[in-house]
């Protein structure tokens, strides 16, 4: 199974569970991304940063409302 870059970078062996969640601008674009630890092993901060960088390296596709594209919260788990 291939693994994603910021896999490379959390813990493999040790149980975890984080909550990203981003701004997600009218264009799809990303910002503002907050880590938020739910659960087993506190992430060390180079884990943190490449899932950061997970998210703010993706294109999302923007919400729309009546028909235009508005901004939106995006909202992932990340774990082992």
């Amino acid at each position: 199974m291939r693994k994603e870059a910021w896999q490379k970078s959390c813990p493999q062996q040790n149980r975890f569970v984080v909550m990203a969640r981003a701004n997600v601008d009218w264009d799809g674009n990303p910002s503002a991304v907050s880590i938020t630890h739910l659960d087993g092993i506190p992430i060390t901060q180079k884990c943190e940063d490449a899932i950061r960088n997970a998210v703010l390296d993706s294109r999302f596709i923007p919400a729309f409302a009546d028909g235009e594209p508005v901004p939106s919260t995006f909202v992932e788990p990340f774990g082992n």
